[in-house]
């Protein structure tokens, strides 16, 4: 898994989690939804189509 830091903090952060940073609702000002979260974490992290169907 790859590591970011985060800012001048000095906190590393997984990268999945930095994608992730705006999922959920509970803050009340923004952030996305469960639907809208699920959809982007599944067109992230789906795994690319190798097969060569034409």
């Amino acid at each position: 898994m790859k590591y970011r830091l985060f800012g001048k903090s000095g906190l590393r952060v997984s990268e999945p989690c930095l994608g992730t940073m705006t999922f959920g609702t509970e803050w009340g000002c923004c952030g996305a939804d469960k639907g809208e979260s699920q959809r982007n974490f599944d067109t992230k992290h789906k795994k690319p189509n190798t097969s060569n169907h034409n």
